[in-house]
């Protein structure tokens, strides 16, 4: 309560709020980037989005959008599709890459959330 108190946001953020007994808290290191790719780079990995510290699937994620990103330059480098195609292959890298972190972060949510219910590890 008294780390609270002190910390001039968080005191304004719960100002007018009503305890309701222990204070907890909790952090949420996830994240995604806005975009995948631009003109000459892509993300892949843990650079597109982190879903949890804990739960995380960094080698996962790594090597699946590395593998993908690679089949990807290799059809950008080698064929040299038109100017749609090149648009099209860069969005379908990046959003099959945030799709993956995404459902990893939902993953995460819910296992924390325990259905609603709270869990206790003895």
């Amino acid at each position: 309560h008294e780390a609270i108190k002190n910390d001039p946001r968080i005191s304004s953020l719960v100002k007018n709020a009503t305890p309701r007994g222990e204070v907890e808290a909790t952090k949420d290191w996830s994240f995604t980037a806005e975009r995948g790719h631009g003109e000459n780079w892509f993300l892949v990995g843990e650079s597109i989005g982190f879903a949890d510290p804990i739960l995380a699937a960094v080698l996962t994620l790594a090597h699946t959008g590395a593998r993908e990103l690679a089949y990807t330059l290799v059809e950008l480098l080698t064929n040299s599709p038109e100017h749609d195609d090149v648009a099209w292959l860069m969005e379908a890298y990046s959003s099959a890459q945030l799709r993956r972190v995404e459902q990893h972060i939902r993953f995460a949510d819910y296992w924390y959330s325990a259905h609603g219910r709270r869990i206790s590890v003895d």
